[in-house]
């Protein structure tokens, strides 16, 4: 299946704002389908786009998502790419700095595979696969570090652009049941 950016639509293919109408569940798959990894990618950031400009008309926006969303994944994001900027001057990747960036990752990740992916699939049982595909995402990261912290460049480029693609995942996935109340630690 393919996803429309532009204006011309065969008959297999939805529109970003069709998609980010469907519910969470049908929209990942349909995203999943598309095999081309950058255009997945884009099409997850478009959705989560999307969904950003309806969460914060949300009476419960201020809090915890918008602590997450406004606050902690923009940290990691920043964070990695000034690592990366900093990398690319030095032609190899600028081990101490991604080290403490990726510290803090490392325990953002741990408190969600302990506490707040657990409740979410107790609360939650119909985002449990999406859910187990987010800490998957937290492995394949955790392999891509060995060859970061040899100076790989290129592995931080994909280390970046999967951390990204999965923090906007996590958002399209926790955001809705962050501001009904139900979705937090």
């Amino acid at each position: 299946m393919e996803i429309e950016n532009k204006n011309n639509l065969s008959k297999n293919e939805l529109k970003i704002e069709e998609l980010a109408k469907l519910n969470i569940i049908e929209m990942l798959a349909y995203i999943r389908k598309i095999d081309d990894e950058p255009t997945r990618f884009l099409t997850t950031k478009q959705v989560r786009e999307i969904h950003l400009e309806q969460w914060k008309k949300n009476l419960k926006w201020r809090g915890m998502p918008h602590h997450l969303v406004m606050e902690v994944h923009p940290m990691f994001r920043n964070g990695f790419d000034q690592v990366f900027n900093a990398s690319k001057k030095l032609e190899k990747v600028n081990v101490s700095a991604f080290n403490r960036v990726n510290q803090v990752l490392h325990n953002h990740h741990e408190t969600e595979d302990a506490l707040w992916f657990p409740k979410l699939r107790r609360n939650h049982p119909e985002v449990k696969a999406e859910i187990d595909i987010l800490e998957e995402d937290h492995k394949v990261l955790v392999t891509l570090e060995e060859k970061i912290l040899q100076g790989d460049i290129k592995s931080l480029s994909v280390f970046i652009e999967k951390l990204n693609d999965h923090l906007n995942r996590e958002e399209l996935i926790t955001l809705p049941y962050l501001l009904d109340g139900t979705g937090g630690i």
